[in-house]
């Protein structure tokens, strides 16, 4: 199986071109969607942002509440670098269980689409 990465920074058109390979029927792995449902309760990245951040982090549901946590992490770098040691290893099981789906489904190639794909060694 050959696995390709597409990055870019924002607006860098990363999501037209998987579009275009999805529609060709190829297997395309969105990071930032499974970086979603990383976040998801009941996960574990779920408890330890609660942990770290506080549970003021969650919505009424008791979600994390996304705009919350980046009023956090987007302006600190070393809250970010808390975040990303939580969710990025999160994210490389989710894309791990991708890759066996694929292999399962007998797919040749696999795209993951991701921004920050080099920097979190995915």
């Amino acid at each position: 199986m050959f696995k390709i990465g597409l990055t870019g920074g924002i607006a860098s058109g990363k999501t037209n071109v998987a579009s275009v390979l999805r529609n060709l029927g190829i297997f395309v792995v969105d990071a930032d969607q499974l970086g979603h449902q990383a976040y998801l309760k009941g996960t574990e990245a779920h408890k330890k942002v609660g942990e770290v951040f506080g549970k003021e982090i969650y919505d009424l549901e008791g979600q994390v509440d996304r705009k919350k946590l980046g009023a956090i992490v987007f302006s600190n770098k070393t809250e970010m670098n808390k975040l990303t040691s939580i969710v990025w290893p999160e994210i490389a099981k989710l894309f791990n269980q991708q890759i066996e789906l694929a292999k399962q489904k007998g797919e040749k190639v696999i795209v993951v689409e991701a921004a920050i794909l080099t920097e979190a060694g995915w």
